[in-house]
């Protein structure tokens, strides 16, 4: 008997993750959302639009979301690391994650910084969670 990796392994955890709440992407989408790009690590599409829901600041008593130019600042952060090996690449990705990113943001002719976060730490239901099959690319 041969063992085949996708039904013995990727598939019952692909499974798992989705009873769990994940969303499955198919490897046509999560290419599609790497911009075509197999190198590319972030899906971008995905990355973009939960920065937008999951960020917010407060400024005069009044709720502010961060504008386009400092959500792709912050993805082009990411994208942009140096590679340094396994583990110092590793490293680097988890703290630009997991602490914030500050912002300046130009507020009736105030310059105040603001925290962006990669990850809602506060509500992390509202965290996006993916699983995809990766032995397809």
């Amino acid at each position: 008997m041969s063992y085949q990796e996708i039904p013995d392994s990727q598939q019952p955890t692909i499974d798992l993750l989705q009873k769990l709440g994940w969303q499955y992407l198919s490897p046509e989408q999560a290419l599609a959302q790497r911009n075509g790009l197999t190198s590319s690590v972030l899906l971008e599409g995905i990355l973009r639009s939960q920065l937008h829901q999951i960020n917010e600041y407060q400024y005069k008593g009044k709720t502010h979301k961060f504008n386009a130019k400092h959500i792709n600042k912050a993805i082009k952060h990411l994208r942009d690391l140096d590679e340094n090996g396994l583990v110092p690449t590793n490293q680097a990705i988890y703290n630009e994650i997991t602490y914030p990113k500050s912002f300046t943001v130009n507020m009736d002719g105030d310059r105040k910084s603001f925290d962006l976060q990669y990850i809602n730490w506060k509500e992390p239901e509202k965290n996006v969670t993916i699983s995809l099959k990766i032995s397809n690319f």
